[in-house]
């Protein structure tokens, strides 16, 4: 039974309360520290895996591929946020402070071309095989939907693979007349 100031003898709530309530924040504390080490352990070898750094508490720095790396660390049921979480924490929430910061939360797909060539072909393929020749274009595709593979042919010796329950999100909007959106 909920407690309420109404003079109801009960009161139900009218929307189904969740069990999980959803939270955000920034990688940080003891497990962001190991998750920071691990990926550089694991990822040695590759240059583009170099840009978090643990600092003051919390992991800074990141690029798509290093966010994919924090991703494949993370424990079931946690994700990296998508834009649509950094939306709502920003506007209903009011819950981070991401003045000064740029956060990466997907790759946008256009094209097969450049810049980034290799990496927006291997993609284009993939998406085709899950949404059909006719894929509209451009996509966005969540970071938290990505895996990492290691690829000798790719110009960052590694390459994104889709996971199986990926969201692959036609965006027109992302086809701006100035080009102000990023692009794979």
């Amino acid at each position: 039974m909920v407690t309420n100031a109404f003079p109801v003898n009960e009161a139900k709530p009218l929307i189904e309360i969740p069990t999980d309530i959803p939270q955000i924040g920034f990688l940080g504390g003891e497990q962001g520290r190991e998750i920071d080490s691990s990926i550089k352990k694991d990822y040695k070898d590759f240059p583009v895996m170099r840009v978090g750094n643990y600092s003051g508490g919390v992991v800074k720095g990141s690029n798509p591929f290093y966010v994919v790396g924090v991703q494949s660390k993370l424990s079931s049921g946690i994700r990296v946020s998508t834009q649509g979480d950094l939306e709502t924490a920003i506007r209903i929430a009011n819950s981070l402070e991401l003045r000064g910061t740029y956060e990466d939360t997907g790759l946008v797909l256009r094209t097969e071309g450049n810049p980034n060539a290799y990496l927006a072909q291997k993609l284009m393929k993939q998406v085709k095989d899950r949404t059909g020749e006719r894929t509209r274009m451009p996509v966005m595709i969540p970071l938290c939907g990505i895996e990492l593979v290691k690829d000798q042919d790719s110009p960052q010796g590694l390459a994104f693979k889709l996971k199986e329950d990926v969201e692959i999100i036609y965006a027109p909007i992302l086809n701006s007349l100035y080009n102000r959106f990023g692009s794979v």
